[in-house]
């Protein structure tokens, strides 16, 4: 993970695996897969995202990014799932040279969003990174599912259909 964290924290790709292939040359090809085939590691947005990120547009919420990414592989990502165009701004941590969970980028987010931070539902995977949205100001939800977020973005008043 700390070799693929600093992909995210904004050392191009090409940069980072040279000392990794200097230390394992036997592996050379397959550090070397890691971009030039990254995006079949990928088959779909997590369950059916893209028809919450739909509706939601549809109905007129913004929506907003914030990714451990790294820079280069933005545009591919959008590319891959046109549905990310939806989003209104996204914070690249690979762009802005800081990962979640660092206080730093909860910072950016802020300078970003159009909103107070205690009105923003931030939504993650990872219960760190909701620990540090919240100190940052953030309401968070840890995200397990669609249906679960479906029902928390209910109950922070935002009318999505819940029913399975």
């Amino acid at each position: 993970m700390a070799w693929h964290s600093r992909h995210d924290a904004g050392v191009p790709m090409a940069r980072n695996r040279q000392p990794l292939m200097a230390a394992h040359p036997g592996k050379a090809a397959l550090i070397e897969a890691w971009d030039a085939r990254w995006d079949e590691m990928f088959d779909g947005p997590v369950e059916t995202m893209d028809t919450l990120v739909a509706e939601l547009a549809a109905a007129g919420y913004p929506q907003y990014g914030l990714s451990n990414l790294p820079a280069e592989k933005w545009g591919a990502l959008l590319r891959m799932y046109p549905f990310l165009d939806a989003l209104a701004d996204t914070v690249v941590s690979g762009q802005e040279g800081v990962i979640k969970p660092d206080p730093h980028i909860y910072e950016i987010t802020k300078q970003r969003v159009p909103f107070a931070a205690g009105d923003v539902l931030f939504v993650d995977d990872r219960a760190e990174n909701i620990d540090a949205a919240r100190q940052a100001g953030f309401l968070g939800h840890v995200f397990t599912g669609e249906a679960e977020l479906r029902r928390a973005l209910a109950d922070h008043g935002v009318p999505v259909r819940t029913e399975a």
